[in-house]
């Protein structure tokens, strides 16, 4: 599923573009997660108070039918060889410096 709409370029901005394209509530979601997720969690993630851990973009992008790259809000340059990812949004729980991370090709 391709988003139809970016309400923002920041992660809760594409949460919440994700969460409309699915018609899903904060409440579904964190059910359809097994409650992985509080609704009270997904809530917080919407209003950019609070970022996922990263172990919560899987489950998140598996729920939402979107990809990790455009949740996180990645964009993917050449040079020469080596592909890179950059990445505006930071995770919880990892380091800002890596925002630029390489993909061996």
């Amino acid at each position: 599923m391709v988003p139809r709409m970016e309400t923002e370029d920041t992660f809760s901005g594409r949460l919440i573009t994700a969460m409309t394209n699915s018609r899903v509530s904060p409440i579904e979601l964190s059910a359809a997660t097994g409650g992985a997720f509080s609704a009270r969690t997904i809530f917080r993630w919407r209003a950019g108070h609070t970022a996922p851990g990263i172990e919560a973009i899987p489950i998140l992008c598996e729920q939402l039918e979107v990809s990790a790259d455009w949740l996180l809000g990645c964009i993917q340059c050449t040079h020469g060889t080596q592909t890179f990812v950059l990445t505006n949004q930071v995770v919880a729980g990892t380091n800002p410096d890596t925002s630029l991370t390489e993909r061996g090709t």
